[in-house]
C-alpha cells in the first residue's frame, strides 16, 4: 500500500500559526501505484502492505472484541453493583420502616402504661372515697338503727293507746247508734240494700270472665282467661 496526496493542496498555516487547510490524502494499492505517477500526486511512500494491514486490521478486530468483553464485563459489574446497592438500599428502607414500627409500638407501649397507672391512681382514689363512704354509711346505719329501735319502742307504747283509744271509740260509736243514732243506722242499711243487686250482678260477670269453662263465650265470642290460658299452655298459642 501507498500513501498518496493531492499536489493541488498543501498544508497551508495562517497568521496565528494555525493550520487551515491540509491536502486530502488516499491510499493506493501496489498494483495500482502505476497509475498515480503524475504531477497531480505525491508519493509519500509505502506504508503497509496487504498482509500487514490484515494483521492490524486482525489485531484492531481483537482489541476491540477485547475492549467489548472488558466493557460487557465491567457493565455487567456496574449492573450487579447497582443491583446490589438498590437491594441494599431497600433493605434499609425496610429496616427504617420496621424501626419506625417499633418505635411506633413502643410509644404505643409507654402510652398504655401511663392510661395504666392513671387508672391505678383513679381507682385508689375511687376506692378511699368508698371506703370512707362505707365507714361514714356503716355509723350512719347504726345510727339509723338506734333510732328505728327507739321508735319502734316508742310506736309500740303509742299503738298501745291507739288501740286503746280506737276499742273506746268503737265502744262510744256503738252506744251512740244504739242510743241516739237510730235513724242514720238505718239510712246506711237502706243504702246498702240497695246496691246489693247491682254489686252481685258485676260479682257473677267478673266471675264468668275469670274462670268460664273451655270453649264456653262469655260475651261477644270471646272466651274467659281460663280458657285462652289452658289453650296457650296445651298448644303454645292463643285462639282469638
Amino acid at each position: 500500500m501507498k500513501l498518496y496526496s493531492w499536489n493541488t493542496q498543501k498544508i497551508q498555516v495562517n497568521d496565528n500559526g494555525k493550520i487551515k487547510a491540509i491536502s486530502p490524502f488516499f491510499l493506493v494499492s501496489d498494483d495500482k501505484a502505476h497509475l498515480f505517477n503524475s504531477s497531480h500526486y505525491t508519493n509519500l511512500g509505502s506504508i503497509f502492505n496487504i498482509q500487514e494491514l490484515k494483521a492490524v486490521s486482525d489485531n484492531i478486530e481483537m482489541v476491540t472484541n477485547d475492549i467489548k468483553d472488558i466493557v460487557a464485563e465491567k457493565t455487567e459489574n456496574l449492573i450487579n453493583i447497582y443491583e446490589t446497592a438498590e437491594n441494599s438500599l431497600n433493605e434499609l428502607k425496610e429496616i427504617k420502616k420496621s424501626m419506625q414500627e417499633i418505635e411506633n409500638l413502643k410509644n404505643e407501649y409507654i402510652k398504655i402504661i401511663n392510661q395504666a397507672e392513671e387508672y391505678r391512681k383513679s381507682i385508689q382514689e375511687e376506692t378511699k372515697k368508698y371506703k370512707e363512704t362505707l365507714s361514714l354509711f356503716q355509723k350512719d346505719t347504726d345510727t339509723k338503727i338506734k333510732e328505728a329501735e327507739f321508735s319502734f319502742n316508742k310506736a309500740q307504747v303509742n299503738i298501745s293507746d291507739l288501740m286503746e283509744q280506737a276499742e273506746n271509740k268503737v265502744a262510744a260509736k256503738y252506744m251512740a247508734v244504739r242510743l241516739n243514732m237510730d235513724n242514720i243506722y238505718n239510712k246506711y242499711i237502706n243504702a246498702v240494700s240497695s246496691k246489693t243487686d247491682e254489686c252481685k250482678k258485676y260479682a257473677d260477670l267478673s266471675k264468668k270472665w275469670a274462670c268460664s269453662p273451655l270453649n264456653i263465650p262469655v260475651e261477644n265470642g270471646l272466651y274467659s282467661a281460663l280458657h285462652y290460658a289452658k289453650i296457650s299452655s296445651s298448644k303454645g298459642y292463643v285462639n282469638e
